[in-house]
């Protein structure tokens, strides 16, 4: 029998959620790399990249005036820091993508607040990554799908640069994400606080026909093809191989090492052949979506969507958890860029 890995593979493209060469490796092929704080946090503590925030101050306070940073601004500068570092260990994966693949990297939940500040932080990133080698086709910048970020995808697609909506809870999410010209979204399956906490993760007998967010990432992979729209699904946020075996048939899903080891070590069963065999059916069926706009104007309809007591909690805490991940990268920023100027210092 073959591995869950080979059988999900056979309909669905993976993309790798690390920024680890030697799991997209082992584990190859992967079309896009994506990562967001959390897993730039703990892959720039890695022995083998000591060097690089190091090196991303010196960089961020020889070139600041390109990206308009002034370096007296301590949050400016610690956050070009993080974006040069971030930059300069995902370009190690890009050689191990398909050679159309996409590297993601996730903007600023701090900056939600502004549309304007979304547009400018993802202008960054492109033109870091463009600095070092990874042109503005190549790489795609993921932003959470809460009004102000959608309607700043929308910006952004009219100026080139890619986007993938994060963080989706709803069909409307979806919709809007799709009008607002985003490449692909990322549905979570679970909740972000069940990665850190187990007492948030639900198991099911049969995901397909139980999980709440399994059969809505379902649901928007038919409106999506029904439509015939272009963006791409690309399901997130699993905590157990299983989690993948649901997705089977979607566009795509992006996977971290623990699942991938569990996926590719676990042959094919008769119950998992059951519920690969219902999550191809699901996303197979046709499921036109309602017609309308989300984004004209104010909102309106998206928002009063989004505040749907479910989705609005769901978002706020990906919002909070994410928030709090930047700040903590930022402050590994701050203690790197104080070390550059006064070298006896290793900590605040």
């Amino acid at each position: 029998m073959p591995s869950l890995l080979e059988a999900i593979r056979k309909v669905t493209t993976l993309d790798l959620d690390a920024i680890d060469v030697q799991v997209a490796t082992e584990y190859a092929p992967f079309r896009d790399m994506t990562c967001n704080q959390f897993i730039v946090q703990s892959t720039l503590m890695m022995p083998e990249h000591a060097h690089v925030l190091a090196f991303a101050v010196d960089e961020a306070l020889q070139t600041a005036s390109e990206y308009g940073v002034d370096v007296t601004h301590s949050a400016s500068l610690e956050q070009l820091v993080v974006d040069i570092a971030s930059v300069n260990i995902i370009k190690e994966i890009k050689p191990k993508l398909h050679p159309q693949g996409l590297v993601l990297l996730q903007t600023c939940c701090s900056k939600l607040g502004v549309v304007d500040d979304v547009v400018a932080h993802c202008e960054q990133l492109v033109n870091v990554f463009t600095k070092y080698g990874i042109s503005a086709k190549e790489c795609c910048i993921k932003v959470p799908a809460t009004v102000n970020g959608l309607k700043a995808c929308q910006i952004l697609a009219h100026k080139g640069i890619n986007t993938l909506a994060t963080t989706v809870f709803s069909t409307q999410q979806a919709l809007a994400a799709a009008e607002a010209g985003c490449v692909a979204i990322s549905p979570y399956l679970n909740e972000l606080d069940a990665h850190f906490d187990r007492k948030f993760y639900v198991e099911y007998s049969n995901p397909v026909k139980q999980s709440p967010g399994v059969q809505l990432t379902h649901r928007i992979q038919r409106h999506y093809r029904s439509a015939g729209i272009k963006t791409q699904v690309k399901a997130a946020s699993f905590i157990e191989p299983i989690d993948a075996v649901a997705m089977a048939g979607v566009d795509a899903i992006t996977v971290g090492p623990t699942i991938l080891k569990g996926l590719a070590e676990t042959q094919v069963s008769e119950e998992t052949a059951t519920i690969l065999s219902d999550a191809i059916a699901a996303t197979s069926a046709q499921e036109a979506p309602p017609q309308q706009t989300w984004l004209a104007g104010d909102a309106t309809e998206l928002a009063a969507a989004m505040a749907d007591p479910v989705v609005a909690r769901l978002q706020r805490r990906a919002n909070e958890v994410f928030t709090n991940a930047e700040e903590q990268l930022r402050a590994l920023a701050k203690v790197a860029i104080l070390n550059k100027k006064q070298p006896h210092l290793e900590s605040l």
